[in-house]
């Protein structure tokens, strides 16, 4: 999980860079949060996620464009 993290601050970060490219980076376990502010600093990033016990993938996918509510 934590190289998922990486990966993913990483990638978020050169993509949020590209201004062709509308980047959003969401984090969840038992609730959802919106990093998508925080793209610019990938390091800052990487060590504000604390990683945690649930996977509840529902509210989360709610975020996903032409999701079912």
């Amino acid at each position: 999980m934590a190289a998922s993290v990486v990966y993913s601050s990483v990638f978020g970060a050169v993509l949020a860079s590209r201004p062709a490219v509308a980047t959003k980076l969401v984090v969840f376990d038992t609730n959802v949060v919106d990093m998508s502010g925080h793209l610019d600093e990938p390091v800052d990033l990487q060590f504000g996620v604390q990683l945690g016990g649930g996977t509840d993938h529902q509210p989360s996918s709610r975020l996903l464009p032409g999701a079912d509510p």
